[in-house]
């Protein structure tokens, strides 16, 4: 029999199309394991975004390379995908829910970026390398 047949040629192409995706991911999750003290780490911070889930009493960390004009929903969604993180929105993309954690149920969740909040929807709100965005949930009794 020969080994060359169009079947084959589309399982060895499958076969090395899944392999690139897995090495895809296994690169994206390890870079939001290792934290910046570690070794090996080896992204410039001028040319990475940081993207932070605060709960308000611990906090989930994911950095990556990106270019300019990245949305916050991209991230977002990344973060929940790379990260195991439940997700519930609203209209215009509004987390309504992370984790757990419901806006309006004791606290809000806020979007920062730089340190300064937002009051812009997600899907419209574009960041660039050395950006640090955040969603913080804040209690109401503070």
């Amino acid at each position: 029999m020969d080994n060359d047949t169009p079947k084959n040629n589309t399982y060895i192409t499958l076969a090395w199309s899944v392999v690139f995706v897995v090495a895809i991911i296994a690169f994206l999750v390890w870079d939001s394991v290792k934290g910046p003290d570690m070794p090996g780490t080896s992204i410039s911070q001028d040319k990475e975004i940081t993207f932070i889930i605060d709960y308000g009493g611990g906090q989930r960390r994911f950095r990556g390379q990106f270019g300019d004009d990245v949305r916050v929903w991209d991230l977002l969604q990344q973060a929940t995908a790379f990260g195991g993180i439940a997700l519930e929105t609203e209209r215009g993309f509004i987390p309504t829910k992370i984790d757990g954690h419901i806006d309006g149920d004791g606290g809000e969740w806020k979007l920062y970026i730089n340190g300064f909040e937002k009051n812009t929807l997600p899907f419209e709100t574009m960041v660039k390398a050395g950006d640090k965005v955040e969603y913080r949930f804040l209690s109401f009794s503070n």
